[in-house]
């Protein structure tokens, strides 16, 4: 949820590429995703973000976007309502 709710402020964030992370974030376009245990990347992509306002902009901008389109509760409430007209007609 956190990370959802970080998207929802327009903050990105660097993860892993572990669990449901990648389908979360999308690597360059609203936030970063690094490779799981390589310790020297993850603090790369964390120097990158924290060196730049244009890239914390525009990531920021994109993961804001994102959290509206699929995870916002109107965006949630619309797949859940496809699925079920999917399933019953």
């Amino acid at each position: 949820m956190t990370l959802l709710e970080s998207m929802s402020l327009a903050i990105p964030a660097v993860v892993t590429d572990v669990g449901g992370n990648p389908e979360v974030v999308r690597d360059g376009q609203s936030g970063l995703v690094v490779q799981s245990g390589n310790e020297e990347l993850f603090a790369g992509a964390m120097m990158r973000l924290q060196s730049s306002s244009e890239l914390r902009h525009q990531l920021g901008l994109g993961a804001e976007q994102r959290f509206r389109e699929k995870f916002s509760v109107t965006a949630m409430a619309e797949h859940y309502r496809a699925l079920y007209h999917q399933v019953t007609v």
